[in-house]
Order: structure tokens, then sequence, then C-alpha cells
């Protein structure tokens, strides 16, 4: 990568993490982690159909909670190149 797709990946991930900071994700967070481990338990004792749904559900935080996560390690992997140059 170049130096300018480095420094603008790592002001992506300073974006994100300015927003992970925000009081407002972080209920956003609280919330959703709620969500999960509801149903996680209500999942035990599901039946199949309902258990897919809640797999489907999870699936959705899942993926959108690992792309804040994959801004955030790109951004740390684009700074720790810039300074090693």
């Amino acid at each position: 990568m170049n130096e300018d797709k480095l420094r603008v990946t790592v002001e992506q991930a300073a974006q994100i993490r300015d927003l992970c900071e925000h009081p407002g994700f972080k209920l956003l967070r609280k919330s959703l982690e709620e969500k999960l481990a509801s149903y996680h338990k209500q999942w035990l004792a599901a039946s199949d159909e309902e258990a897919a749904k809640m797999r489907y559900r999870t699936q959705g935080f899942n993926v959108v909670l690992d792309e804040v996560k994959s801004f955030l390690l790109a951004g740390e992997v684009s700074r720790r190149t810039l300074q090693n140059n």
C-alpha cells in the first residue's frame, strides 16, 4: 500500500474509534450485547424454526460488530506500517 492509502485507512479507523466512544454508540452496543445474550438463552430452549431465526438475527449483529473491528484493526496495522517506514 502506498502512504496515502495507509493514511486514509488510519483516518477511517480514527473516525470509527471516535464513533465507538460516542455515548449513543455505547448505548447501542450495550443493547446489542444484551439482545445477543438473550437470544442465546432463548436459543437453547427454542424449536428448530425459532432457533434458525435467532441465529439469523445474531449473525446480523455480529456482522456489524465485526465490521467495526475490521476498521480498527486495519487502522492499527496501517499506523504501524507508517511508523516503520
